[in-house]
């Protein structure tokens, strides 16, 4: 990576997961070759909502400010900082907004970040006023953001299936940003590093992947992980060693002693009951039994204006 000039000016544009910027972002952070004083400006996008004419501004958490440190901790220089809100495109919690509702959405944001590009040229520090009123609610959300970065979102990537009507093309793992779909046993498999874009979900030329919302799918992982987790702190007396010595760590210890152990357990368990389902979607009851139940079959997909399906072929 080619380090910055004395005079130049990074920009860092990325999306909020989960109040919290993506991980990769993040690692991206901490490896732009440090320039000192060099500038840079961050721009994140937090989904935005329509309710009858009111336009509502999404909510970025840490998603900013985190970045914003790091890059100040490493030297940089804070030109600007812009939290813009495109329509929200979480389909796993919520259906797509309606064509005009999208559009007048969409149209808001790129006013935002238009505004802030042009400032940004004419100005040393620019940060936009709609994204430091809602700091306070931000910073109030932090912890959300912190359990999402260390357990929601690898258990929100195992949502993720291909119905019936998948033809095994492999378009979603080519596609994905960040390279986290295999295919296994010709259907797609989504990895732990799956941060829930959801690109895959929408340029589906079948739309036959869902997120699955039943307890028989990504719910029964969550159930089998937090059982498995409280009979081997029973089996272990870890509860036990807890409760005796809670006095003597501290009760901030002893929460991150009993997260710890919690984490240690879920992710195999989560892993190995993914498989499990992953194996079961090949038996035609148990494919069906996850697809019809899950929202996202009935409430649609997103694909922003002017996508077309030749935009939707594999990349070379």
């Amino acid at each position: 990576m080619k380090k910055p000039e004395d005079n130049s000016l990074t920009g860092i544009c990325y999306p909020t997961h989960g109040f919290n910027a993506p991980w990769h972002i993040i690692k991206f952070c901490f490896r732009l070759p440090r320039k000192r004083k060099s500038g840079v400006f961050l721009l994140n996008t937090r989904g935005g909502s329509k309710i009858g004419k009111y336009r509502l501004p999404g909510i970025s958490g840490i998603a900013l400010l985190l970045p914003a440190l790091i890059l100040i901790l490493r030297g940089f220089k804070i030109r600007g900082l812009c939290s813009a809100d495109p329509a929200s495109n979480w389909l796993s919690i919520h259906p797509p907004w309606k064509p005009k509702q999208a559009e007048y959405i969409m149209e808001r944001a790129l006013k935002q970040s238009s505004t802030f590009f042009h400032k940004i040229q004419t100005k040393k520090c620019v940060i936009r006023t709609g994204t430091m009123l809602t700091w306070p609610l931000d910073l109030s959300i932090s912890w959300i953001s912190v359990l999402y970065f260390l357990k929601g979102r690898f258990f929100l990537g195992k949502m993720y299936m291909a119905g019936h009507k998948c033809t095994s093309c492999g378009l979603c793992e080519k596609q994905c940003p960040v390279g986290a779909i295999k295919m296994v046993n010709k259907k797609p498999y989504w990895t732990f590093d799956c941060e829930s874009c959801m690109r895959c979900m929408n340029i589906c030329p079948e739309k036959c992947i869902q997120a699955s919302h039943s307890i028989f799918g990504a719910l029964l992982a969550a159930v089998v992980a937090s059982g498995i987790t409280i009979y081997l702190a029973k089996l272990t007396q870890f509860n036990d060693f807890m409760v005796a010595n809670q006095g003597n760590f501290g009760s901030v210890l002893s929460f991150c002693l009993q997260f710890t152990f919690d984490l240690a357990v879920f992710f195999p368990v989560l892993f190995f009951v993914y498989g499990f389902i992953h194996y079961l979607m090949l038996i035609k009851p148990f494919r069906y039994l996850f697809e019809y139940t899950s929202l996202t079959k009935y409430w649609g997909h997103y694909l922003a204006s002017g996508i077309s399906k030749k935009d939707l072929k594999p990349r070379k």
